[in-house]
This record gives structure tokens, C-alpha cells and sequence, in this order.
């Protein structure tokens, strides 16, 4: 189970910094921190699509295609 959870954090770590410029490419406490959020947001059912955008949104700045990162992340969670 670990393991599948390491796996997940390193997909949505690829992800974000990819997507957003302002997410570095080496991994960084802080934002490790916020990955680890999402994942645990997931796993405790308080998170959906909206609700994931608009934490992207506030952690990185508004882009137009934040929603379709969200969905790309929450399917990455739901495997």
C-alpha cells in the first residue's frame, strides 16, 4: 500500500512541475507538502475536481487549464 502511495506522489509530483512554471523540478519540502495534502484529501472523500482546482488555483496561480490538471490527478488517485 505504501508503495502505491509512493508511486501516486511521484506521478502527481511529474505532473505539477511540468504544468506550472512555478513548481520546481527538484523536489522541495514545500511543495512535497502540498502533494501530500492532495493525497490525503483523497483518501479521507474531501476531494473532487472542484475542489482540487481551486487548491491548485491558490497554491500556483490561475491557468487556464488547471481543471484539466485536476482531472488528470484525481484519475492518477483513483487507480
Amino acid at each position: 500500500m505504501q508503495n502505491d502511495t509512493q508511486l501516486k506522489f511521484k506521478e502527481i509530483q511529474k505532473i505539477l512541475s511540468e504544468e506550472w512554471d512555478a513548481v520546481p523540478d527538484a523536489p522541495t519540502d514545500e511543495y512535497d507538502s502540498h502533494i501530500h495534502r492532495i493525497i490525503s484529501m483523497y483518501a479521507d472523500g474531501n476531494l473532487d475536481t472542484t475542489r482540487l482546482t481551486s487548491y491548485l488555483d491558490s497554491l500556483f496561480g490561475i491557468q487556464e487549464n488547471t481543471k484539466e490538471i485536476s482531472e488528470k490527478l484525481l484519475s492518477i488517485l483513483s487507480v
